[in-house]
Parts: C-alpha cells; sequence; structure tokens
C-alpha cells in the first residue's frame, strides 16, 4: 500500500509563518499606539490640572462671622493667586454636624468677597473651602481638591437679653 499523503513545502511553511507573525505584530502595534496615546492625554491632563491647582491657585478665608447660635452668617474670602476661583465649597464643621455649601460666584483673581446664605448648623467650630477654577476652553472646571483652606471659628458668646 502506498501513501499518497503530502504536507505542504518547507518553502510556503516559513512563509506563512512570517505572514502570521507581520500581522500579529500589525494588530498589536495598532492596539497598542492607541493605548499609549490615550495613556499619554489622561496623564498630560491630570498633570496640567494639579499644576494649574498647585502653581496659580491662592486663596486664604480671612475672616468669618456668626449668628447667635454660633452658626455661620457669613465667611470673607480673599482670592490672592492669578486665576479666577468658579466656585467654592464650603465644608462646615461642628461637633455634632457636618454641611457643605456650594457657592457658584465667581471671585477673579487678586479679589474678596463675603460669601452668605449657608445651611444652619449650630457651635461650628471650622470652615474648610476647596475652590474650583476654570479648565480652559471647552474642557471642565478642575475642582482643586487637593488644597484645602482651614479656618478655626472662633464665635463671640452673646449675652442673653434682657
Amino acid at each position: 500500500m502506498r501513501n499518497n499523503k503530502r504536507g505542504i513545502s518547507p518553502l510556503i511553511a516559513t512563509v506563512l509563518l512570517i505572514g502570521f507573525t507581520v500581522a500579529l505584530a500589525a494588530m498589536v502595534m495598532t492596539w497598542g499606539s492607541g493605548f499609549i496615546k490615550k495613556t499619554t492625554e489622561q496623564t498630560e491632563k491630570g498633570a496640567s490640572s494639579t499644576l494649574k491647582c498647585a502653581s496659580e491657585l491662592g486663596f486664604e478665608i480671612t475672616g468669618v462671622t456668626c449668628n447667635p447660635d454660633k452658626s455661620i452668617a457669613s465667611i470673607k474670602v480673599d482670592n490672592r493667586g492669578a486665576i479666577d476661583l468658579t466656585a467654592l465649597k464650603f465644608r462646615i464643621i461642628s461637633a455634632e454636624l457636618t454641611t457643605v455649601d456650594d457657592k457658584t460666584e465667581v471671585l477673579e483673581a487678586f479679589g474678596a468677597k463675603t460669601y452668605s446664605g449657608f445651611k444652619p448648623n449650630p457651635n461650628v467650630n471650622k470652615v474648610e473651602a476647596i475652590a474650583t477654577v476654570d479648565g480652559g476652553e471647552g474642557e471642565e472646571d478642575i475642582i482643586c481638591s487637593q488644597v484645602v483652606e482651614e479656618f478655626t471659628v472662633e464665635c463671640p458668646e452673646v449675652a442673653p437679653a434682657l
């Protein structure tokens, strides 16, 4: 009995292996270049916003006025940075409760503003503020959560009315 089965020649096998290898390498490079580009853009955007918050942002809570129940009546903020603050998030802390108030009024560079109209929170002992700055044209605003301005509140005792 004669065996007539024949395989492919070594030359054709080599060409097919090289072809598969080139096709696989092209697929990996296409995926890899898109992945690297996406990762680079995300890293660049994150670094840009962090740099903006760290180098250009500078604000301070310069005063707090209290209501008779030792809740916050107003908070004065001084913007000492070279960029506008598009919003401020105030965290008002007492021993019993922490409230958060968002104020979206723009505070211009090197300006000062007094904010009022806060949620009731009696016996406040600390106020924290987090600023939001403009992200640039076509970009979302940047919340600079790594820059927290703190102010210890000392509300004076109010004598009872006679």
